[in-house]
C-alpha cells in the first residue's frame, strides 16, 4: 500500500462520486416532476372535464324537458368548450396553479382511499362472511334463558313442549360457541357479573345497515320479502359481541373481573420477550421498507416501474374522481330535472283542493276559533313581543322588532293575511322551483355540490329501496356481490359516524358556544355571525369546528379529573375511554343506526346544556353588571409598541410562571379540598370516597340551648347503626346502606338498580328479586366489584345539591381569577397612560401586580411565623438573620442572571445580528445608527433560538454547561461557573467580531491614505468578515472531508478481499 495515493486514483473516485451524484439528481428530478407536477396537472384537468360533462348532460337535459325559464348561455358541446377553455390557461402562472390545485385534489383523494382501504381491511379482519344457514338460524331460533340451578328441575318437568323450540343438538352446539366466545364490552360496560334473572330475556332485532341476505330461511313471524337483517346482538365468528348486549339477553354467562396474577405474570413475561423480538425485526425490516418505497416512487429500478406507478396512480385517481364526484353529481342533475312543476306544486294544490272541499264543514268549525284567537290570543301575543322579546332580538339579532304595530290586527285582517299568503305561496313556490332547477345548469362551487349532495341522497334511496327486498338482491347480485354490498355498506355506515362524530358535532357545539358567549364581544350578534360566515365560509366553520373540539377536549378532562377524585364506580355511567375493552367502532358497527343517533342525540343535549348553563349562564350573569366588564377590549390593531415585547413575554416569562406555579396541580388540589368539604357537609363522603364516617351517618339532636350554641358532640360515635344517647346531645343514626359498583365497567341491564339498598347489619339486599337475582357488578368475585356505602335520606337531593354547590364555588372563584386582574389591570393603563389598550395587556399587568403582591405577603408571613415561633430573643435575631442572608443571595442571583442573561447577553447576539446582517441589507443612503431597544429584542429572539438549537443537537460543551449552571435553578446557580464557562467566552467572541472588522478598515484606510470612503468600508467590511469566515470553516471541513475520503479510497482500493487480523504484543 502506498503512503500517497496517485492524483489518477483520485481523479477516477471524483469522476464516479460525481457519476452518481448528477445521475441521482436528474432521477429526483425527474420523479419530483412526475408525482409532484405532471400527475397533479393531468388531475386537475380530468377534474374540470368531468364537470363539463356533467354540465352538458344538464343542457340536454334541459332542451330535452324544455325548460325555457333557464337561461342558455351558449350551445358548444363539452368537449369543444373544454378544451377551448384548456387553450385559455396555456401560461406559466396558469401551469403553476393548476399544478398547486392539483396537488391538494390528488393528496385529498389519496388520504380518503387509504383511510377507507385501511377501514375496509378492519371490517374484513373483524367482520368476516356467515354461512347464511347458520346466520339465520341464530337469528331466528335463539334459545330461552338458562334458569338458575335450584329452579331448572321443576322448570323442566313443568315446562310444556314448544313447537319453535331448537333441537338439543343446536342449542348445545350454540351455547359451547358462546363459551368460547371472549367477553368484550361497548364504551362504558364492564366487565360480566355472575347475575342471572328469573324471567326468559328479550330478544331484540338490530336496525343496523349491514344486511345478511337468504334465499329460502325466512324468519319466523316476517312476511316472505322482509328484510333479513343481521342480528347485532347474535354472536359472530371472530368478532366478538358486546357485553352489554350479552348481559341483556344472557344473563347466565359470568366473567370474573379479577383473574389468576400467577399466570397472568409468566404470560406478562413471554408477551415483553416476543414484543422485544417483534421490535428487533421491526428495525431490522426498517431499511427494507425504505427500499420498497424508493422503489415504488420510482427513485430505484427501472424506469418502467415509475412509469406504470404513475400510470396507475392517474387511472386510479381518475376512476375515483368519476365514482365519488362525477356520477353522483350526474345523478344528482338528473334528479333535479327530472322533477316536474306540477310535483312541487303538488303540497299547494292539495292544500287547495282540502280548503275547497272540505270548506263547508270545517268553516263553522274553524271559523269561531279563529275570531276568538285573532280578538283575545294574538293581541296578548303581540304585547308580549313588544315588552319583551323585541329588546332582546334589537340587542342580539341587530335587527330591528320582529312585530311592528301594524301586525296588531283585528281577527279579519289575520285571516285575510292568511289567506294573501295562501294566495302568495303560488309565486314563491315557482321562484323557488326555478332556482332548485337552476342547480342543474349552474356551474358554480354551490350548484355543483347541491347537485353531488342530491346524487347521493338519490342513490341512498335507491339502495334503501334495493335492500328491502332481498329476493330482489339475491337475484341481481348473488352471493359474492352480496357480501361485498354489505361490507361496503358497513363502511358506509362507519363513515358516517365517524365524520358525525369528528366533524358535524364539534362544529355543532362551536355554534352553540359562539351562540351562548355572544355578550363578551363588543357588536356581535347573531346577525354579525351569519354575514360573517358568508363572507368567510372556510375560516367560520374551521374557527366553529376549533373551538368545538377544544370544549370537547376540556369536558373530557373534566370528566377524567373527577373520575381520579372520586372513588372507582361512582362514574360508572359514563364511559372510560382509557378501559383497553373500549371499542368504538366495533360499537358502531354492531350496534343499530338509530341507537346510534340516540346516543350522539343524547351527547348532544348533555353538551348544549353544560354550554347554556355553565358558560352561556355565567356570561349573561355577568353582562347584568353593564358595561363595567363586559363587553372584551379585543381590538388587535391597538399594541403598545411596534416591539413584540409581548410576544417575548408569552415566550420566555409565561412558560417559567407556569412552571413555578403549577396551576394544574393547584387547581386539583383546591377542587379536591372543595369536594371533600361539600361531601363532608353533606354527609356524602362514604358514596364518593368509600370511606365510612360514623360522624355523618346520623343527626345531632341538642337538649339544651348551650350544647347548641357549644356544637356540643356526643359522647362517642358508633360504629355501627345505632343510636347514641347524651345528656345534652344524642346522635340518632338514619340513612341506609347500599351495594354500589366497585369500578367503572358495570354493564348496563336494563330495569335493575346499580345503588342497590341492603341491611345494615347483614349487608343483604333489602329486596326478594334483587337478593335472587344479585348485583349487575357482581362477578366471580363479590368483594372485589362491589363495595357497601353509607347513603344519608334524601340522597338523591343532596347529590344534586353537591353538584350545584361545586358549580356554583368553581364559577365564583373562576370568574374571580378572570375578572379581578383585568379590572386592576384596565384601571392601571387609565391612570398610566389614558387610553383604551387590548385586554391581554391588562390582564397581564393585573395578575402581575396581584402575583408579585400575593409573593411578598406570603413571604412576610412565613418569615414572621418562623421567627415567632423561636423562644428567645437571640434566636428570633439569629433567624431572621437567617432569613435576610439567604434571601439576599438569591436576591443577588437574580440580579445577575437578569443584568447577564437579560441586558448583556441579548445585546451582544443584538449588536452581532444588527452589524452583519440587518446593516448590510440596508440602504447605502441610510445613517449607521444603532437603536438599543430593537436590537434588545432581536437580541432576545436570537438567544431563544440559539438555547433551542444547543438543545436539539447532540451532546456539545454549550448543553453541559447551561446544565450545571442553572442545575439548581436559578436561585441557586453557580455565577463563578456561568462567568467561566458562558459569559466570558460569548462576550469575548463578540467584542472580537465587533471590533475586529472595523478595525481591519481603519488600518486599511490609514495604508491607503483614503479617508472619505471610511464609512462604506466599515458597511463592507462586516459581510466581508463574515464570508471569510465562512470560507475558512468550509475549508476545514472540506480538509477533513478530503482527508477521510483519501482513507476511503485507499482502504477500497487496496484492501479489497483482505482480511484484517488483531495481535496481542
Amino acid at each position: 500500500m502506498p503512503d500517497v495515493l496517485p492524483p489518477l486514483l483520485y481523479v477516477q473516485q471524483l469522476r464516479k462520486k460525481i457519476s452518481f451524484v448528477f445521475y441521482n439528481a436528474l432521477r429526483a428530478t425527474l420523479v419530483f416532476n412526475v408525482w409532484l407536477t405532471f400527475l397533479p396537472y393531468f388531475t386537475v384537468w380530468i377534474w374540470r372535464m368531468y364537470f363539463h360533462l356533467g354540465h352538458s348532460l344538464s343542457k340536454q337535459l334541459v332542451d330535452i324537458y324544455q325548460l325555457k325559464y333557464i337561461e342558455r348561455e351558449n350551445t358548444t358541446t363539452a368537449v369543444n368548450h373544454w378544451i377551448e377553455d384548456y387553450k385559455s390557461r396555456m401560461n406559466l402562472q396558469s401551469f403553476v396553479s393548476d399544478c398547486f390545485e392539483g396537488q391538494i385534489i390528488t393528496g385529498i383523494v389519496v388520504i380518503i382511499f387509504v383511510a377507507l382501504f385501511l377501514l375496509r381491511e378492519w371490517v374484513v379482519q373483524n367482520l368476516p362472511a356467515i354461512d347464511e344457514a347458520e346466520h339465520a338460524r341464530v337469528v331466528n331460533q335463539l334459545p330461552p334463558a338458562i334458569r338458575e340451578p335450584m329452579f331448572e328441575e321443576d322448570d323442566e318437568q313443568n315446562r310444556p313442549g314448544s313447537p319453535v323450540a331448537p333441537a338439543e343438538e343446536e342449542l348445545d352446539e350454540w351455547l359451547n360457541h358462546l363459551s368460547n366466545v371472549k367477553i368484550t364490552r361497548a364504551a362504558s360496560m364492564p366487565p360480566a357479573g355472575s347475575s342471572s334473572h328469573l324471567e326468559e330475556p328479550e330478544f331484540r332485532r338490530s336496525a343496523s345497515m349491514e344486511p345478511f341476505f337468504s334465499e329460502n330461511t325466512v324468519g319466523r313471524g316476517n312476511p316472505p320479502y322482509a328484510p333479513l337483517v343481521r342480528n347485532a346482538d347474535a354472536p359472530v365468528l371472530n368478532m366478538q359481541p358486546i357485553a352489554e348486549d350479552l348481559f341483556e339477553h344472557h344473563p347466565f354467562i359470568q366473567e370474573p373481573l379479577v383473574d389468576e396474577g400467577n399466570d397472568d405474570h409468566e404470560e406478562d413475561e413471554e408477551e415483553e420477550e416476543v414484543e422485544e423480538e417483534e421490535e428487533e425485526e421491526d428495525l431490522g425490516n426498517f431499511g427494507d421498507d425504505i427500499e420498497g418505497v424508493l422503489e415504488a416512487i420510482g427513485m430505484h429500478g427501472s424506469f418502467w416501474i415509475l412509469l406504470q406507478n404513475a400510470t396507475l396512480m392517474f387511472l386510479l385517481i381518475a376512476l375515483v374522481l368519476f365514482t365519488v364526484i362525477c356520477l353522483p353529481y350526474m345523478i344528482g342533475v338528473i334528479s333535479i330535472l327530472s322533477v316536474g312543476k306540477e310535483i312541487a306544486g303538488l303540497p299547494l294544490e292539495l292544500i287547495g283542493f282540502i280548503h275547497k272541499n272540505l270548506g263547508k264543514i270545517t268553516d263553522p268549525l274553524i271559523d269561531p276559533i279563529l275570531s276568538a284567537y285573532f280578538d283575545y290570543v294574538w293581541p296578548s301575543i303581540l304585547l308580549c313581543c313588544e315588552l319583551y322579546l323585541n329588546p332582546l332580538m334589537e340587542r342580539y339579532l341587530g335587527k330591528e322588532r320582529l312585530l311592528s304595530d301594524q301586525s296588531a290586527s283585528s281577527a279579519a285582517t289575520g285571516v285575510d293575511h292568511l289567506i294573501a299568503l295562501y294566495h302568495q305561496s303560488k309565486p314563491i313556490l315557482e321562484s323557488a322551483y326555478h332556482r332548485y332547477q337552476a342547480f342543474a345548469i349552474g356551474e358554480s362551487s354551490g350548484d355543483r355540490f347541491v347537485c353531488i349532495l342530491i346524487g347521493y341522497a338519490t342513490l341512498f334511496l335507491f339502495a334503501c329501496v334495493l335492500l328491502t327486498r332481498s329476493k330482489m338482491i339475491y337475484t341481481l347480485f348473488g352471493d359474492a356481490a352480496q357480501e361485498a354490498l354489505r361490507e361496503y355498506l358497513v363502511i358506509l355506515k362507519l363513515t358516517m359516524f365517524i365524520a358525525i362524530e369528528l366533524l358535524v358535532f364539534p362544529l355543532f357545539c362551536g355554534a352553540v358556544l359562539d351562540l351562548s358567549t355572544l355578550p363578551l364581544f363588543e357588536g356581535a350578534s347573531v346577525t354579525s355571525r351569519v354575514i360573517f360566515l358568508k363572507s368567510s365560509p372556510v375560516s367560520s366553520l374551521f374557527i366553529h369546528w376549533f373551538l368545538g373540539t377544544g370544549f370537547i377536549f376540556l369536558f373530557a378532562v373534566f370528566v377524567t379529573l373527577c373520575r381520579s377524585i372520586v372513588r372507582p364506580g361512582v362514574m360508572w355511567f359514563i364511559r372510560d375511554p382509557t378501559d383497553p375493552q373500549f371499542h368504538p367502532l366495533r360499537e358502531i358497527v354492531e350496534r343499530p343506526i338509530l341507537f346510534q343517533y340516540q346516543k350522539i342525540g343524547s351527547s348532544g343535549l348533555v353538551y348544549v346544556f353544560a354550554i347554556f348553563i355553565c358558560i352561556g349562564g355565567v356570561v349573561h350573569t355577568i353582562n347584568l353588571a353593564g358595561n363595567t366588564i363586559l363587553p372584551l377590549r379585543w381590538s388587535p390593531s391597538s399594541p403598545l409598541s411596534t416591539i413584540p415585547i409581548d410576544l417575548l413575554t408569552t415566550q420566555l416569562v409565561l412558560p417559567a410562571v407556569i412552571n413555578y406555579l403549577q396551576p394544574k396541580r393547584v387547581f386539583k388540589k383546591w377542587f379536591v379540598d372543595l369536594i371533600v368539604f361539600s361531601c363532608r357537609q353533606l354527609r356524602l363522603t362514604s358514596f364518593l370516597f368509600g370511606t365510612r364516617n360514623p360522624e355523618e351517618e346520623g343527626d345531632l339532636i341538642y337538649h339544651t340551648w348551650s350544647a347548641w350554641i357549644r356544637r356540643a358532640k356526643p359522647p362517642y360515635y358508633p360504629h355501627e347503626p345505632t343510636d347514641v344517647h347524651g345528656a345534652e346531645v344524642s346522635f340518632v343514626w338514619n340513612g341506609q346502606c347500599l351495594r354500589v359498583p366497585n369500578h367503572d365497567r358495570v354493564p348496563v341491564v336494563p330495569n335493575r338498580r346499580m345503588l342497590v339498598p341492603v341491611d345494615p347489619f347483614a349487608f343483604e339486599p333489602l329486596d326478594d328479586t334483587e337478593r335472587q337475582m344479585g348485583h349487575p357488578a357482581d362477578g366471580a368475585n363479590e368483594t372485589n366489584n362491589t363495595v357497601i356505602v353509607y347513603s344519608p335520606p334524601n340522597f338523591y337531593r343532596r347529590v344534586l345539591m353537591l353538584v350545584i354547590i361545586v358549580w356554583l364555588v368553581s364559577t365564583t372563584v373562576a370568574c374571580a381569577f378572570a375578572f379581578i386582574p383585568l379590572m386592576l389591570g384596565r384601571w392601571l393603563f387609565r391612570l398610566a397612560i389614558e387610553q383604551v389598550v387590548h385586554d391581554v395587556y391588562s390582564y397581564t399587568i393585573g395578575a402581575s401586580v396581584l402575583f408579585a403582591c400575593w409573593s411578598i405577603a406570603s413571604f412576610m408571613l412565613k418569615v414572621v411565623t418562623d421567627v415567632h415561633k423561636q423562644q428567645t430573643t437571640w434566636l428570633k435575631l439569629k433567624r431572621l438573620f437567617k432569613h435576610v442572608k439567604r434571601w439576599l443571595f438569591k436576591a443577588w442571583r437574580w440580579m445577575f442572571f437578569l443584568i447577564s442573561f437579560g441586558i448583556l447577553l441579548p445585546l451582544a447576539f443584538g449588536v452581532l445580528l444588527e452589524l452583519y446582517l440587518v446593516l448590510p441589507s440596508s440602504k447605502k443612503d441610510k445613517p449607521l445608527e444603532l437603536k438599543i431597544i430593537p436590537i434588545w429584542a432581536n437580541g432576545v429572539a436570537s438567544m431563544v433560538i440559539a438555547h433551542g438549537f444547543i438543545h436539539v443537537l447532540p451532546e456539545n460543551r454549550w448543553r453541559r454547561s447551561i446544565g450545571n449552571v442553572l442545575q439548581g435553578g436559578i436561585g441557586r446557580m453557580n455565577i463563578m461557573l456561568c462567568l467561566k464557562e458562558i459569559i466570558k467566552p460569548v462576550v469575548t467572541f463578540s467584542m472580537i467580531a465587533i471590533c475586529a472588522p472595523p478595525l481591519m478598515a481603519y488600518i486599511d484606510h490609514k495604508l491607503l491614505g483614503k479617508f472619505n470612503g471610511y464609512k462604506k468600508s466599515i458597511r463592507i467590511a462586516y459581510p466581508t468578515a463574515l464570508i471569510g469566515s465562512g470560507i475558512f470553516y468550509l475549508i476545514s471541513l472540506l480538509s477533513g472531508l478530503g482527508r477521510n475520503w483519501a482513507e476511503t479510497i485507499r482502504e477500497e482500493t487496496y484492501l479489497v478481499g483482505r482480511i484484517l487480523h488483531n495481535h496481542d504484543n
